[in-house]
């Protein structure tokens, strides 16, 4: 019986680290991203609660303090490893068919870190890793 491709493609994929957080995790995403060696072979997705109505500035803060790439994302990717994706403002991010995608953020209450942790283990399995930083709400702690 042959393996399906999505199966096959889901086995060769490199890792993602989802790191979620609130404006208040910025520095402790600025230590783990500054202590992080250039090549872990795993892909680094930024999810953060952002300002809506504001380019963030994320994306070149964070390129200072890793020799990684920082991207923002601005349409479908295939995660690469060793690479940074950061989310843009008013966006959410999401794993589906291999691919980080970006969907308009709908809700007033923000999940954006649910909606991507829920993503990523769906597509990922066992090569998906969520940290949630910090933060005083429960996005990111969805059962």
């Amino acid at each position: 019986m042959q393996k399906s491709n999505s199966y096959a493609s889901k086995s060769v994929a490199c890792p993602i680290v989802g790191v979620g957080g609130s404006a208040g995790g910025f520095e402790a995403m600025m230590d783990l991203l500054r202590h992080l060696p250039a090549k872990t072979g795993m892909a680094f997705v930024i999810v953060q609660h952002l300002d809506p109505h504001h380019a963030s500035r994320l994306p070149k803060l964070l390129g200072k303090v890793t020799a990684m790439p920082v991207v923002e994302l601005a349409k479908p990717t295939t995660p690469r490893p060793n690479t940074v994706y950061v989310q843009p403002p008013n966006q959410c991010v999401i794993v589906k068919d291999g691919m980080l995608k970006l969907i308009r953020r709908t809700q007033q209450l923000n999940l954006t870190i649910d909606h991507f942790f829920e993503s990523l283990a769906e597509e990922r399995g066992s090569r998906a890793i969520g940290v949630v930083l910090s933060g005083s709400g429960t996005d990111g702690t969805a059962d």
